[in-house]
């Protein structure tokens, strides 16, 4: 999700998006990755604070960003075998 958003920023997007799904009887979780271009521990928190599983710094670091997904489970990437 990108904190910088031209209609709606991604903050509040995260919140209503978070609220509406634990709304519904579903069997799981929506995971929201928070989006910034700045690197500060406050915007950082402030993902969270709105439900956001982790945040990353733009510009999106491959590794970083496959390592997250890995993390909870949302992709699973396959190691080459030698």
């Amino acid at each position: 999700m990108d904190g910088n958003m031209p209609i709606k920023d991604g903050l509040t997007t995260t919140r209503e998006l978070i609220d509406w799904n634990a709304g519904l009887n579903r069997p799981w979780t929506l995971k929201i990755v928070g989006c910034t271009a700045y690197e500060s521990p406050e915007k950082a928190q402030e993902f969270i604070d709105a439900g956001a599983i982790e945040h990353l710094t733009k510009p999106l670091n491959k590794s970083a960003l496959i390592e997250v997904l890995e993390k909870y489970k949302i992709i699973e990437v396959s190691k080459p075998s030698r």
